[in-house]
């Protein structure tokens, strides 16, 4: 029904205020406890994931100490360093910074022996190891490598494959 307003105001009871008042304090409540829940929930799965993936991550990223560490590459070692080799050593062993420089060093001074590196050591491993510890972005993966970077993906794949043979060891 419409009509045109009079200019009168009817009378509005002190106790429905109070009751509407009421139920929006409730709401309130409730809405802080729901979110609280909900905070204590993410928390708990977060810490959750930390532990299970502090556990599987060194054996998902196995990988990087049997095809990386263990072996020399005359290529594609900025790349290995950059995106597999410090953020393996900084996120997921979560090693100081000076024992992933000293780790990282040593694999290219053992890649220097194989072919000459053409840039400076210090900077690529310092620049790469600050990077990891920053943004703590994990590892590149083993498919990532092989949709972004085909030639190292193969390179790895090869010398894995080499290695277990027995064919050809390029260490």
């Amino acid at each position: 029904m419409i009509q045109k307003w009079n200019k009168v105001r009817p009378p509005i009871p002190r106790e429905f205020i109070e009751e509407f008042r009421t139920y929006l304090i409730q709401k309130k409540i409730d809405a802080n406890e729901h979110r609280q829940k909900m905070l204590l929930k993410l928390k708990r799965q977060q810490n959750n994931y930390k532990n299970n993936t502090t556990t599987n991550n060194r054996n998902y990223y196995e990988w990087i100490d049997q095809r990386i560490l263990s072996k020399t590459y005359p290529d594609y070692i900025k790349i290995i360093v950059n995106l597999i080799l410090a953020p393996y050593l900084v996120v997921i062993k979560k090693l100081s910074y000076e024992e992933s420089y000293h780790i990282i060093n040593e694999w290219l001074q053992k890649c220097n022996l194989l072919r000459k590196l053409d840039f400076n050591v210090r900077t690529v491993v310092n620049t790469a190891l600050t990077t990891a510890y920053k943004k703590q972005i994990p590892p590149m993966r083993m498919i990532r490598l092989k949709t972004n970077y085909k030639d190292l993906y193969f390179l790895l794949m090869q010398k894995g494959k080499i290695d277990r043979e027995g064919k050809k060891n390029y260490n």
